[in-house]
């Protein structure tokens, strides 16, 4: 029981912590990463999905013309007619003007000098991130440094950067910053305002920069952010460490017509303050809202990203600033109703209004999302689209995050009520006053009753319940990670192996047990009354799908390989499947022979062709249009096959697609024999 106590000691540390307002694990994975490294799950009210979405940059194209552009995709090109549920990506891409020829700034720094930035060498990395922005400043922008603790004071006032000299000044003021007192967030916000309102002009940018790494005085601070926003002066965020209210700075942010960040180490800040500056600070578009429009037979489930209102079978979407060069992204989990036909079907119309900075409105609408009804189940395995399946896994991680949060706390208000009965108990003993701290642990830890029984049966099945939870979002996770060409999600694993660990030493797991758990990957198929042609049919058909009508392309389909590039009777059947199921779409196919010679000349594997860029090299000597890739996986009890096609102009990966195949005994055999 000992063990119990301990971790009613942990568990009074954790709501301490959360008290103090740690709740970043909501705006990045970078922050989750963070808190499991030191041995912390992080709680689910600490965790917006919309936040761990955003967090990727899915590689929405440019746009071609005005201020932004929208790009929406389907999880999967093909649909049971049968009915099922899809996701619809809608991704945002803003116009990006070099800095150079951005409007004229003026800008205001506040920044949090209280005690705690003394941690972490959190004020040593703003020192550094603020050598790279003086640089980057023009001579018609306007710079101003405020710096407060339980008190505010302006260091460096507004001030117009028109000579070596001004920067050396604002480096001096830079490098005198020293930490140590409270957290008055208001009083250096005010500040803040006041020297933008120095130098105001309708003609510039006029932005306040906020940064902390605590909890203050806050009263007012949202309606003060409101006034000035009416007023065209914005306010964005950046949240620092662990301890700050995320609630609050995205709240700020929102109402200050700008943009929050936070920022988890050196990196990241001088990031935030070279390249991405502009990302935070200047405006592309403004009040902009996204228009989709569903036919009767979808239904909108529920939607992540931004502020939304329904009316009949619209959902409009309001972002009220999009910054220069940003990326934003909206997913919506919708059903599609069962249909008796076969063929294309419209999903979604998508429109769009906003304001240019010059107030001047603009309307605009993409094409129609459209998806093939087939008959039937489909048997593809997830998310085809590329992008889709990016943003789908990390709603799917931050929702299973926040499951295994609410199993692990509430773990610990069990053991919490369990020992409180335990102390109760053990102070109505009369010779409690004689006992040594020794007897009085022996004695707590000895103490049973029916209720207390409960409590620890509670515990052990919530804590099971999670550390399976874990388990299996780690295989779903590199499962996806696998489609992705072995690539994203890197944090997000190490969260999980991490939390494997935490929840497999509450159980008091052997570390070859942890071992284990965490080594766990594979997925079984739920399905084993399909023929093996109709499981490798389905999944070259999605990737047929994503190459559009135009069948008279030229495509080079590289071998298949197995594990670590090795040859098998089944990787030979998948090459003669995939060769004859495009040639009869009416696909121009690049002979065999000429890809044998190229790979020989490059001196390639079969392994090297699964990554992207190599692929597409082979592409290019080629002369193809698209190039198709695959790769097969042994389990135990099934094999998994990857398939994906690429784009060789554009090095996009149009498609993914996979099938779980049950491992019968032919085949095993297939599989086994090889090269």
């Amino acid at each position: 029981m000992k063990r119990l106590v301990c971790l009613l000691f942990l568990f009074s540390i954790f709501c301490s912590i959360s008290a103090n307002g740690m709740y970043e694990g909501g705006a990045s994975s970078t922050h989750g990463k963070y808190l499991a490294g030191s041995g912390i799950i992080i709680r689910p009210s600490d965790i917006l999905v919309p936040a761990y979405v955003s967090q990727i940059d899915y590689s929405y194209p440019s746009p071609s013309e005005g201020s932004f552009a929208v790009y929406p995709y389907l999880g999967n090109s093909r649909i049971s007619n049968r009915g099922q549920h899809e996701t619809i990506q809608i991704g945002v891409k803003a116009d990006r003007t070099d800095f150079g020829d951005l409007p004229p700034l003026n800008l205001a720094f506040v920044i949090d000098k209280s005690g705690s930035m003394k941690s972490d060498g959190k004020l040593d990395w703003v020192k550094e991130s603020f050598d790279i922005f003086i640089e980057k400043v023009r001579d018609v922008d306007y710079v101003s440094l405020i710096v407060f603790d339980s008190e505010s004071e302006v260091i460096f006032p507004s001030t117009r950067m028109m000579s070596g000299r001004d920067r050396e000044r604002f480096k001096d003021a830079v490098s005198d910053i020293s930490a140590g007192g409270g957290t008055n967030l208001v009083a250096g916000l005010e500040d803040g305002y006041s020297q933008v309102l120095a130098n105001f002009r309708s003609e510039y940018n006029n932005r306040v920069l906020f940064l902390t790494d605590g909890v203050g005085e806050s009263g007012g601070i949202l309606e003060m952010a409101d006034a000035y926003r009416e007023n065209g002066i914005n306010v964005s965020t950046i949240g620092v460490g662990s301890n700050f209210d995320v609630n609050l700075m995205i709240a700020l942010a929102i109402a200050g017509g700008g943009s929050s960040r936070f920022i988890s180490d050196r990196e990241q800040m001088l990031k935030t303050f070279g390249d991405e500056l502009d990302r935070m600070i200047v405006p592309a578009a403004r009040d902009v809202t996204i228009h989709v429009d569903f036919p009767e037979y979808v239904t909108l489930e529920k939607t992540w990203g931004y502020d939304y209102e329904i009316s009949g079978n619209r959902v409009s979407f309001r972002i009220p600033t999009l910054h220069n060069g940003d990326y934003e992204t909206i997913l919506a989990d919708v059903l599609i109703a069962g249909n008796e036909n076969a063929g294309e079907c419209e999903i979604a119309r998508i429109s769009y209004e906003y304001k240019d900075l010059k107030g001047e409105s603009f309307f605009g609408e993409t094409a129609p999302l459209s998806a093939e009804f087939i008959r039937g189940n489909s048997h593809v395995y997830g998310i085809s689209d590329y992008r889709v399946l990016q943003s789908s896994t990390m709603k799917f991680i931050a929702q299973r995050f926040q499951e295994i949060g609410s199993l692990y706390y509430d773990s610990q208000e069990t053991v919490n009520r369990m020992n409180e009965e335990r102390s109760e108990t053990l102070d109505r003993r009369d010779d409690l006053d004689q006992l040594s701290d020794d007897e009085r642990q022996s004695a707590f830890d000895s103490i049973t009753s029916e209720s207390i029984r409960g409590y620890e049966s509670s515990l052990a099945e919530k804590l099971s319940r999670a550390l399976e939870l874990t388990i299996d979002t780690k295989i779903q996770v590199a499962n996806s990670r696998a489609k992705l060409d072995n690539s994203g999600f890197e944090d997000e694993l190490m969260i999980l192996d991490r939390y494997i660990e935490i929840l497999g030493k509450e159980q008091e797991y052997s570390e070859e047990e942890i071992r284990n758990s965490q080594n766990r990957r594979e997925i079984l198929p739920d399905r084993k009354d399909i023929s093996l042609n109709s499981y490798v049919q389905a999944m070259l058909d999605e990737l047929i799908l994503s190459m559009g009508p135009d069948g008279n392309s030229t495509l080079a389909i590289t071998p298949f390989s197995q594990g670590n590039g090795a040859r098998s009777l089944f990787t030979e059947y998948l090459d003669r499947f995939a060769q004859k199921a495009f040639y009869e779409m009416g696909f121009t196919l690049v002979e065999r022979e000429k890809l044998d010679e190229i790979i020989s000349e490059q001196k390639l594997t079969l392994t090297g062709l699964v990554d992207t860029d190599t692929a597409i090299s082979i592409g290019n000597l080629l002369s193809s249009r698209y190039l198709v890739t695959g790769n097969v996986i042994p389990m135990a009890n099934s094999v998994v096959v990857f398939s994906r096609v690429l784009e060789v102009s554009s090095g996009e990966i149009l498609a993914v697609s996979q099938v779980i195949i049950p491992r019968s005994e032919d085949l095993a055999e297939m599989v086994g024999k090889g090269d």
